[in-house]
């Protein structure tokens, strides 16, 4: 909450905004508001309507793959790499789960999330795969194949934190990039207090990718295993206690 901006400021209303000790020393609060590193403070001057929080704006931060459930051991692989988005996974499954979370790149990561808005999960899929294992490609372009993901937001310790849903990935051939889970998705879901956790936490993710059928005209292909590219969570903003 910011300071306001009327007066008078007491140094117990900076204080309550960026923490410190008793009795109150200025010199706590060197660096913080609009405060200088070094030298005078001014109190109202260097401090009123300033808040002890810092917004990211238009986030847009690709997951990172892990290999197993708890989180704790990062796939690495050629074939698994989330980060650069040119290289994609496909395990020799027809259904599969990957568990992903973000622990890197954002100062937002481990700390007091105090606001946030429209959030997203993007994804990036080819699902247009025959049972054999090939892209579907023309004359095969009516043909229309689809896969089922399930997401879940998670804990770090691989606990379910809230079912969000499912989407449905399915075009003609080719690379399909949606909003898997849209704003309205997420928070209906989970409550103001479990998404503030679960960004803090990197936002750990299951997701579970699964074979669909569809037909159009007289064409049909059934996916066998859809390849994903990327992964990620995007939003207007996050607002956090640094």
């Amino acid at each position: 909450m910011a300071i306001p901006t009327s007066k008078p400021l007491a140094m117990s209303t900076v204080q309550t905004e960026y923490g410190g000790t008793n009795p109150i020393n200025l010199s706590e609060y060197y660096g913080l508001g609009n405060a200088p590193a070094s030298g005078e403070i001014t109190l109202w001057a260097d401090f009123n309507g300033t808040s002890n929080t810092v917004t990211a704006t238009s986030v847009d931060q690709i997951y990172n793959w892990y290999g197993n459930s708890t989180y704790s051991t990062e796939d690495v692989s050629e074939t698994a790499d989330m980060v650069n988005t040119a290289l994609s996974i496909r395990p020799d499954l027809t259904a599969y789960t990957l568990y992903s979370y973000i622990d890197s790149g954002q100062p937002w990561l481990g700390k007091t999330i105090v606001g946030y808005s429209n959030l997203r999960i993007r994804t990036k899929v080819i699902a247009q795969y025959d049972t054999d294992g090939n892209l579907i490609f023309p004359p095969y372009e009516y043909a229309v194949a689809s896969s089922n993901v399930s997401y879940t937001a998670e804990d770090r310790t691989g606990a379910s934190v809230a079912n969000l849903g499912n989407d449905v990935h399915g075009s003609p051939a080719g690379t399909r990039t949606l909003t898997a889970r849209t704003n309205a998705e997420i928070t209906a879901a989970m409550t103001d207090a479990q998404i503030k956790t679960w960004l803090s936490e990197g936002c750990p993710l299951r997701h579970t990718y699964y074979d669909d059928d569809a037909t159009d005209g007289s064409a049909s292909a059934s996916v066998n295993t859809p390849a994903v590219h990327y992964v990620s969570i995007l939003a207007d903003s996050i607002t956090y206690i640094p």
